[in-house]
């Protein structure tokens, strides 16, 4: 599914899909590196 597809379904643009999926990615990305840091302690 596309971010056009996706914003249709959300009712939602296209651009605000793109920002809330680009700011999902640095949250994921935080959580990941965090959870990398526990295991290595």
């Amino acid at each position: 599914m596309g971010f056009a597809e996706i914003a249709e379904a959300m009712g939602l643009t296209e651009s605000a899909v793109k920002v809330r999926a680009h700011r999902g990615y640095a949250r994921l990305r935080e959580l990941l590196s965090a959870l990398e840091q526990e295991a290595k302690e």
